[in-house]
């Protein structure tokens, strides 16, 4: 009979020719490379073969692999299937879940997804860490971590919860400040405004990408030869929440890159503007991971809750 070491030792193994790289599946199982890495090792102990043949650009399932992979995707789908029909059967939901995720993210998006989560499962209880730190979720006492990524454009993935646009937005009274006047290019404002905004790579610059914006367009003449920029502006200050960077922008300080939902009602009061309308930067895509493979009835019913919502921000 199979142990629980060598049924999870068959999960990560389809894991990782479902994901066609050890970085894949770590990412898909919220679990580091090295300890991906080390498990598809210990299975080829076990097995006395060698199950894959591993470049530093390519991977290959050897004869042995692929005679492996049809057993163990059979063994991993009845084991899921199987928990689907135990967390059906099981009743209400109830219990409590722990999530962790960003603090941006708890500011506008968080509260009326747990509103209409409530309303629906009003017997499980949310306990909500908001934190900047991101925690190694195999390892802690998390149930469930809401992860973000950028994309410059919206996804389409089953795992995705939310993708909220990013707005470029500063102070109107730094936009009014401009010698060239409206037809001020985007680079031209975001050297002499400057950036506000989290440290990464350079302390003294930062490189921000921008896209033609697919509903707006300038009054110049020059609007149809848009195109994609990559722009190395200079960082005013550098903070490390998004939070605090959104109060400099409110005081003038410098521009800002924000999530839409966060500003939208700053932007819709005038108390900030976006730096140049005619493009857009790009998308915060948020995935809902669970810590285990396969969580509790409380924490499959909010993962699969936030997996179903459809209402997407606007751009």
């Amino acid at each position: 009979m199979a142990s629980p070491k060598d049924l999870r030792l068959l999960s990560y193994y389809v894991e990782i020719v479902r994901a066609g790289s050890i970085r894949g599946a770590a990412a898909r199982l919220s679990l580091s490379p090295a300890v991906v890495s080390e498990a598809l090792s210990e299975l080829e102990d076990i097995m006395g073969v060698t199950l894959v043949r591993r470049t530093t650009r390519s991977m290959q399932l050897t004869p042995e692999g692929e005679a492996l992979l049809q057993h163990a995707a059979l063994v991993v789908s009845a084991g899921d299937k199987a928990m689907a029909t135990a967390r059906r059967a099981s009743g209400k939901a109830t219990g409590t879940v722990c999530l962790t995720l960003p603090t941006e993210l708890s500011v506008s998006w968080l509260p009326p997804v747990l509103r209409a989560f409530e309303a629906s499962y009003p017997d499980i209880r949310l306990e909500v860490h908001a934190d900047d730190t991101i925690v190694t979720l195999p390892s802690s006492n998390f149930d469930l971590a809401v992860r973000t990524t950028f994309s410059p454009k919206p996804s389409q993935d089953a795992n995705v919860c939310a993708c909220i646009p990013l707005e470029m937005v500063c102070a109107p009274d730094l936009l009014e400040k401009a010698d060239s006047g409206p037809e001020e290019s985007l680079e031209q404002r975001l050297m002499r405004i400057g950036i506000i905004g989290q440290a990464s790579g350079s302390r003294n610059h930062r490189t921000i990408e921008a896209f033609p914006h697919p509903r707006k367009k300038s009054s110049s003449r020059a609007s149809t030869a848009l195109k994609a920029l990559k722009i190395t502006a200079p960082r005013r200050f550098v903070v490390n929440n998004q939070l605090v960077a959104h109060q400099l922008a409110l005081e003038g300080f410098g521009s800002s890159l924000l999530m839409n939902n966060n500003v939208s009602n700053d932007l819709e009061k005038g108390r900030l503007a976006r730096i140049h309308p005619a493009y857009s930067f790009g998308y915060v895509i948020c995935r809902a991971v669970a810590r285990d493979r396969y969580p509790n009835r409380p924490t499959q019913a909010f993962l699969d809750f936030l997996k179903d919502q459809e209402e997407l921000p606007s751009v």
